[in-house]
């Protein structure tokens, strides 16, 4: 839940800079960029959110939720390295780090719910 909780609030940290105080380059263009992207990145921080949240709730189907985030993140992490290459192993890394022992940790809960 702590990694959760810090990766929200980091998410909504970046959208208030964003919103409060856009690149420089960026105010002679249409804004749209910078609202699309506080949009997905709002959209990423309440997934993540939820995320550990419906675990701590105790929902059964939120282990299923976690799984398809999971694998979402797999794809798109594939995604970015191939269109990418390396660089974006150096935007990944820190996210898998962090979250690696979360899946590890949702693994051994399914299995304890099962049974």
């Amino acid at each position: 839940m702590m990694v959760s909780a810090i990766f929200t609030l980091y998410f909504f940290v970046i959208v208030i800079r964003l919103l409060i105080s856009p690149p420089d380059e960026s105010l002679s263009l249409p804004q749209w960029p910078i609202v699309a992207s506080s949009i997905l990145i709002l959209t990423a921080a309440i997934v993540v959110f939820l995320m550990a949240f419906m675990v701590l709730m105790g929902w059964k189907w939120a282990i299923r939720f976690n799984w398809a985030v999971f694998a979402i993140w797999v794809a798109f992490a594939a995604l970015t390295v191939v269109m990418a290459g390396k660089f974006a192993l150096e935007l990944m890394a820190p996210t898998a780090i962090a979250f690696l022992p979360y899946w590890i940790m949702l693994f051994r809960i399914q299995r304890k719910w099962e049974r």
